[in-house]
């Protein structure tokens, strides 16, 4: 029985050479075999920690996973991205050059008969006025063509300083705010509400309604699969 995949805030790219290097193996090994056991994966946001389309040009320390999920796709699992607080600029390359389907805030969807509301979190809570904000202008048509006029190597430089500037926004996020949103979306008739952005994994039932924060690929090395048996959150282990 094929199984659907949710992960989130990898932040390919943010830290030391070695701890990318473990962490670049962790998620490839993660991501072996997805061709025959998965339905659907859903990266929800944060993948990178900092990403910006080029019309020409793609970050080659991404390579590897990029390839990866290329082979996923056209292996004929479906790729659900939704996009992060690091999503910041991202134009056609994953959809028609990998074959994912990208979606902005938020993807809501029945899979395995249950109805999904999926998103990464950023922006859900009240008190995330900051952070929304702060990628609202980053996003601005402006600044994109402004800042692709930047060379590659200087653009990518200033946009990791600009992802650490985004990480300092989000430290004030409080995760209770999106079991409070994920209560709210079960009164509109969700039957699972899977989240990330806070790093820090949950899985909550509530009668039959369940949340799920699916954590990180940093640190904790989670993620959720789901089945119709139900959905459970997982960590993952060489």
């Amino acid at each position: 029985m094929r199984k659907v995949y949710f992960i989130a805030d990898a932040h390919l790219g943010v830290e030391s050479a070695e701890k990318e290097a473990k962490k670049l193996k962790k998620l490839l090994l993660f991501l072996e075999g997805m061709e025959t056991k998965a339905s659907h994966l859903c990266i929800l946001g944060d993948l990178f920690d900092f990403w910006f389309e080029y019309r020409t040009v793609i970050p080659k320390d991404f390579y590897p996973v990029i390839m990866k999920l290329y082979q996923i796709a056209h292996s004929g699992v479906e790729i659900s991205y939704v996009c992060g607080n690091h999503d910041w600029w991202q134009r056609d390359f994953f959809r028609d050059s990998i074959g994912m389907k990208i979606f902005q805030g938020r993807l809501e969807t029945v899979l395995c008969q249950k109805r999904l509301f999926l998103a990464h979190g950023d922006g859900l809570g009240n008190r995330d006025f900051g952070d929304r904000v702060f990628n609202r202008m980053l996003r601005s048509r402006a600044n994109v063509t402004l800042f692709s006029a930047i060379h590659p190597d200087l653009g990518i430089r200033l946009g990791r300083r600009l992802s650490r500037l985004s990480r300092r926004n989000s430290k004030c996020f409080r995760g209770d705010t999106l079991i409070e949103f994920a209560k709210k979306k079960f009164q509109e008739g969700f039957d699972y509400v899977i989240l990330a952005h806070t790093h820090a994994p949950v899985l909550s039932r509530y009668g039959q309604n369940v949340y799920v924060n699916v954590g990180d690929w940093m640190s904790n090395f989670t993620y959720a699969e789901m089945d119709p048996t139900g959905v459970r959150l997982c960590q993952f282990h060489e």
